[in-house]
């Protein structure tokens, strides 16, 4: 007799190391979209509080698999005046991020499989998760520039009473001026215990094929593999640090 097991995980690979962060998101999902009272209340909670993971790796947390948080390594502040200085919160940020992610994951879940997260899993993910470290300088310089970004823009027009609308399409033109630069430069900094290194984003193909008869000449970019080392902070004696 043939037993078909039902598939309730996503399809993840092993040497992928999942790196993410969260952003402050000016963009709510829309829940109105949705037919489930479920999706609804969550997307309504997420609504209220858009801390965003980018992207958005449902998968690592749905199979309680590990992933690798980018985490920015100054504090994250703006002076405004001579006595006023806007800084975030790192533990909230974490906080409301990680809530989010979860909530996204079970929509994700259960629009997939038709089942929801289990709290195994998701404490599986996280035990697993916390402690691990990349050296990726850049992204999170990147991190850090998004950020800032929206303590100068949406931040401060809140506590000057200014135009939120005008702050918010500045705060995605400096979101969109960061990321050009990344694709532009095609290249972030790799830390390994050996060495730094530059590596490349993408690489470029130009292909020629026909389309209605015509010959035509495209560039194709295709993301490139790129070998990191994830450092457990727990064997160095950071765990005990912090319980």
């Amino acid at each position: 007799m043939l037993i078909i097991k039902p598939i309730n995980k996503f399809k993840t690979f092993k040497s992928d190391a999942a790196p993410f962060f969260f952003y402050l998101d000016i963009f709510p999902p829309n829940p109105t979209a949705f037919k489930s009272q479920k999706t609804k209340a969550l997307l309504e909670s997420i609504k209220l509080n858009p801390v965003m993971p980018l992207p958005m790796r449902v998968d690592r947390v749905f199979n309680g698999e590990k992933s690798v948080l980018i985490r920015p390594r100054e504090p994250i502040s703006f002076l405004f005046m001579d006595n006023l200085v806007a800084t975030i919160n790192p533990s909230r940020l974490l906080q409301h991020g990680i809530e989010k992610l979860i909530y996204f994951t079970e929509i994700r879940g259960f629009e997939n499989f038709f089942t929801s997260l289990t709290i195994e899993r998701a404490k599986k993910w996280w035990d697993s998760s916390r402690f691990l470290y990349a050296k990726l300088l850049h992204l999170e310089e990147d991190f850090s520039a998004f950020l800032k970004a929206y303590i100068q823009t949406l931040v401060k027009a809140k506590i000057n009473d200014e135009d939120l609308i005008i702050a918010a399409k500045d705060y995605c033109q400096m979101i969109s001026e960061i990321c050009d630069k990344r694709i532009k430069e095609n290249t972030i900094l790799i830390e390994t215990m050996q060495k730094e290194d530059n590596v490349k984003l993408y690489k470029e193909k130009r292909v020629t094929y026909k389309e209605k008869g015509k010959k035509v000449k495209k560039v194709h970019i295709y993301p490139e593999l790129v070998d990191i080392d994830v450092f457990d902070l727990s064997k160095e004696g950071f765990f005990s640090t912090i319980e």
